[in-house]
């Protein structure tokens, strides 16, 4: 009984992975916003988490435990782009005991706002890339969203650049 159940989640996960992969539209929503002073150097990523499922969970980033695929902001333009500062939820995540592993965690289980100050290491027009990781929970499944924070004549923006599982069941 217990190898059919397993059997049975990991079809599931497998299907729906295979369902995702090729869709566009992922189970969450994520939007980016840039708050900056025209011509300044300093600005805060804002980060809105749609949770779709009143189920769904994810690890915050302040987690002390990082088995789980916590909130991970990346900067992959480091020498354009830079966290100035630490990443600040609202509301602020909840310690919970996981419920498999016994261990003390920091989750978001309802929508929330991401705020990340981030610093221009020039005056210079620029676009730099980035990345938001986590594991949607309780899908078990890890997800890569990918933007683009730029300035242009002073001016910040920000844009979503597509998003996808970062990994699947059967994938190389």
């Amino acid at each position: 009984m217990r190898r059919m159940v397993v059997f049975g989640v990991i079809l599931c996960v497998g299907l729906l992975s295979n369902r995702l992969a090729h869709a566009q539209d992922l189970p969450f929503g994520l939007a980016f916003e840039v708050e900056g002073a025209t011509g300044g150097e300093d600005a805060t990523l804002v980060i809105n988490l749609d949770l779709f499922q009143a189920e769904d969970w994810v690890v915050s980033t302040h987690s002390t435990d990082s088995m789980f695929g916590k909130v991970d902001v990346r900067f992959l333009d480091l020498p354009l782009l830079m966290p100035a500062g630490e990443l600040m939820e609202r509301p602020e995540s909840t310690w919970e005991v996981e419920h498999f592993s016994q261990l003390d965690i920091r989750v978001l289980r309802q929508d929330t706002e991401m705020r990340y100050p981030v610093r221009a290491t020039s005056g210079r027009d620029f676009e730099a890339k980035g990345q938001v990781f986590f594991v949607l929970e309780p899908l078990c499944m890890p997800f890569e969203v990918d933007f683009t924070v730029g300035k242009r004549a002073g001016v910040w923006t920000v844009v979503s650049t597509g998003g996808r599982q970062a990994w699947f069941p059967g994938s190389d």
